[in-house]
């Protein structure tokens, strides 16, 4: 067990410093998972954007939606769900391109196309089970103490009076849930103490090993263990922060993998614009 921190304002003033309010589970988990993914995002502040992330919020849209009218009480059909979420990535496109200019990035093109046709069968798959929502409260704010001086702050997808629904959609789907979704969800079942379904939206397979739609729940005897995970991870972003000043000091302390699917090629030549030796 480890001991309790003696919090201070000087961690307050080094976030003030960097532009960070609270710390997320998103957060908590790209520190995790690479921590110089973290240092380009939140304290160099370049976040990413793109056809990927579209599709999601399309997806979502149209899934909000479906609960949107049982809580109303109105008609919203299938093709009406896929609409709205061709709708909404395209409206994401029309803002990307704008703010860049018209500027297109290499292979912009075969990755729009690729995400996009995910939308209508990921919707399909997940209309039935959304239709059946009789009513929700969306983005649903919950703060929780890790144990350092500021909170975790997240927003639930969906929460309806008795669980959570954290919706996912995907190109792949996980046989099991990867840790980073487990951490996640289990930080939103201890806020709120109740149970959550994780629920996977994509494309069905040619070999029928899933139709597009895959639920997963998070044992409640493992989400105190996992929500340690984040306790810790808290832990080192604060003494990262604690032990540097400056963004040159913090940016010695890691060094980017670039062979990690997860740097795409913008996120790299970003990062190696920060990440060089000058003698």
């Amino acid at each position: 067990m480890y001991p309790s921190i003696k919090r201070s304002n000087k961690l307050r003033q080094k976030l003030d410093l960097y532009g960070i309010e609270h710390l997320s589970a998103s957060a908590l988990n790209e520190y995790i998972t690479d921590p110089a993914k973290w240092v380009l995002r939140y304290i160099l502040k370049h976040k990413g954007d793109g056809p990927s992330l579209w599709r999601g919020r399309a997806i979502e849209n149209a899934m909000k939606n479906c609960v949107l009218s049982n809580m109303a009480g109105s008609e919203y059909e299938i093709e009406s769900a896929v609409e709205t979420g061709i709708n909404v990535f395209e409206e994401s496109e029309k803002d990307f391109l704008i703010a860049r200019g018209g500027e297109i990035p290499s292979l912009y093109s075969e990755r729009r196309d690729k995400e996009i046709s995910y939308i209508e069968p990921s919707i399909r798959a997940g209309y039935s089970y959304f239709k059946e929502i009789p009513s929700a409260i969306f983005q649903k704010k919950f703060e929780f103490d890790l144990g350092v001086e500021i909170p975790a702050i997240g927003y639930l997808d969906f929460l309806t009076p008795g669980k959570i629904i954290e919706l996912k959609t995907a190109k792949s789907f996980p046989s099991e849930l990867k840790d980073s979704v487990r951490r996640q969800v289990a930080l939103q079942c201890k806020a709120l103490s109740l149970p959550a379904e994780i629920i996977y939206l994509g494309k069905p397979t040619k070999n029928k090993s899933h139709e597009g739609f895959r639920k997963f729940e998070i044992p409640a005897s493992d989400i105190e263990s996992l929500v340690d995970d984040y306790r810790m991870a808290a832990r080192a972003i604060r003494r990262l922060l604690m032990n540097t000043d400056s963004v040159e000091e913090i940016i010695e302390f890691v060094f980017p993998n670039y062979d990690n699917f997860l740097w795409d090629d913008e996120e790299i030549e970003v990062a190696k614009q920060y990440w060089k030796f000058a003698a």
